[in-house]
């Protein structure tokens, strides 16, 4: 069963928006978007349970949902929110296939999500190898940029203006008696 248009544009879109697939061009986009699946939540329906193997991964249309984990070794619950504000879940883990980290679950009224079974996934990589080197190639560049650090001490900073350095020497003697 395939996607109306509007949903397959829908998902092309949040599939571009995603890390994993923001090097992909538009017409390898369409072909992972037509292996993917409408999926429709009700509120407290959870679709992902921490520790069960990963076999899918989701792009979220409209909804809230919350990742929850809860620590093996003391039983805490923590609620988990990623840096990456993408609306994907789990699509970094669908590869590897490794036990989830999280339960999720829609807390919203309903929630309108895309599916993309792993196994479609990986035979959709097999088939097309071209999208696996894309994604890869994506992977890198956001691995390069969580990367880089600057760390330039305050008196090797340039800048076109000159630096007070007695100005600066003060504010930071009188920070550092405080």
């Amino acid at each position: 069963m395939g996607l109306s248009k509007e949903d397959a544009d829908s998902c092309k879109n949040l599939l571009s928006a995603c890390e994993m697939f923001q090097k992909v061009p538009p017409n390898l986009i369409s072909t992972v978007a037509d292996k993917m699946e409408l999926r429709m939540l009700q509120k407290n329906e959870k679709f992902l349970r921490q520790g069960e193997p990963t076999d899918a991964f989701f792009l979220l249309e409209s909804g809230e949902i919350k990742r929850i984990h809860v620590d093996p070794n003391n039983g805490i619950t923590h609620n988990v929110e990623f840096a990456i504000k993408a609306k994907s879940i789990n699509s970094m883990r669908v590869i590897s296939g490794e036990p989830l980290f999280v339960t999720v679950k829609c807390v919203s009224n309903s929630c309108k999500l895309y599916e993309m079974k792993r196994t479609e996934f990986l035979a959709l990589l097999k088939a097309k190898p071209e999208i696996t080197m894309h994604i890869a190639e994506g992977l890198c560049e956001q691995l390069r940029q969580g990367s880089k650090k600057y760390a330039t001490p305050l008196l090797e900073q340039r800048r076109e203006q000159d630096v007070n350095f007695p100005a600066v020497s003060i504010a930071a003697g009188m920070e550092s008696y405080y």
